[in-house]
């Protein structure tokens, strides 16, 4: 067996090797436990007076591997012993093996929820599972399986800087930005000097449907970064989805500002070219929308949705043979076969029924 699966062993029984006396529990501390999040600090007088624990944590700061190697024999001499199984779990996360991290802190749950297993020091067991499973899960990025046990570890260790960025990430991953904003306040409050934060609470912000906040946010952080295209652009799609959400043509032309902007910064950006046409397109300016939608198309041939919205704009205007021809042009391109069932629907439909109207796509 390698040492690196003998890792995850947590074990239960107390074998004949374990005869040696516990040290002295009114011993000190060691002081490297303050390398440890708070909730994974070990309570248990007798194994906080452990020197191979302090052995261990010494080891942490400069080799997590060999941190990991002693923690494992430490658990010869505290067999069962939940606070120390947490540990481990947490230094098997810290040297980058998520999935061992995982199977520890999902062995230590199921244990704890076991009746007559002879765990040590088990009070905090389920939540110090759910810290280091909700952190390796998200590690991992397996963020729907993470945020439960996030979630739970966090009503037990609320300001815990980890737990709140992680819980943040996995908002962010599942596209839900009120989920994002509690967690994001509260580390906001823990780094409040961070600038990525700031561009964080803007995206929250924007995903939540809080639009002109999102936008003012925005353009705080441009007055810092004018020369940033993915801030104008940011700024852009949340002017858009006010113009979607009642503002109308305002919303929309501030958008197609915003886009213009961003391309300046970036202009071999098909997608930026793609955005602006879809603001003006929706603001009605359909000569400006064409051109974007081109440029676009020019940057990128085979930018399937710039083709789609340029063949509705011409339809729009009668000028159906152009917009058959634009669809047709595409093909040319390599598809796969989701987009080529696409796209042929779209030209068979505009052959047969020419007054049926094209669907648009949004800016994305």
């Amino acid at each position: 067996m390698s040492w690196r699966r003998r890792l995850i062993t947590l074990c239960l029984v107390p074998c004949a090797c374990n005869a040696a006396p516990r040290p002295d529990a009114r011993a000190s501390p060691p002081a490297q436990l303050d390398d440890l999040p708070p909730l994974l600090r070990p309570q248990d007088p007798e194994l906080l007076s452990s020197p191979g624990l302090a052995r261990a944590m010494t080891l942490l700061r400069s080799d997590a591997g060999g941190a990991a190697m002693a923690l494992e024999q430490l658990q010869q001499q505290f067999p069962g012993h939940a606070e120390l199984a947490s540990v481990h779990a947490w230094v098997l996360l810290v040297m980058g093996d998520a999935a061992a991290a995982e199977r520890t802190a999902e062995d230590l749950w199921r244990l704890a929820g076991s009746p007559g297993v002879p765990l040590q020091a088990a009070g905090r067991a389920p939540e110090q599972a759910s810290y280091v499973l909700g952190l390796a899960l998200a590690r991992r990025e397996r963020w729907d399986e993470a945020d439960p046990w996030l979630q739970r570890a966090l009503r037990a260790a609320p300001g815990d800087p980890a737990l709140l960025e992680a819980a943040v990430r996995s908002a962010f991953a599942r596209g839900d930005g009120l989920a994002a904003l509690e967690p994001l306040e509260g580390l906001r409050l823990l780094r409040p000097d961070d600038p990525e934060l700031d561009r964080w609470l803007a995206r929250a912000q924007l995903l939540a449907g809080r639009f002109s906040d999102a936008e003012a946010q925005y353009r705080r952080l441009l007055a810092r970064e004018p020369g940033s295209a993915e801030l104008w652009e940011g700024a852009g799609l949340a002017a858009f989805r006010s113009g979607t959400a009642g503002e109308g043509d305002a919303g929309y032309r501030r958008a197609a500002e915003c886009f213009a902007a961003a391309a300046e910064h970036e202009p071999m950006n098909a997608r930026l070219r793609f955005n602006r046409g879809c603001a003006l397109d929706w603001a009605r300016d359909l000569e400006a929308a064409e051109r974007a939608y081109r440029e676009a198309l020019e940057l990128h041939p085979g930018y399937l949705e710039a083709a789609e919205n340029l063949a509705a704009l011409l339809q729009a205007q009668e000028r159906v043979p152009e917009a058959v021809s634009v669809l047709r042009e595409l093909l040319r391109q390599p598809l796969t076969a989701g987009e080529l069932s696409r796209l042929s629907a779209r030209i068979s439909a505009l052959e047969a029924v020419a007054g049926t109207p094209l669907g648009r796509r949004l800016p994305r």
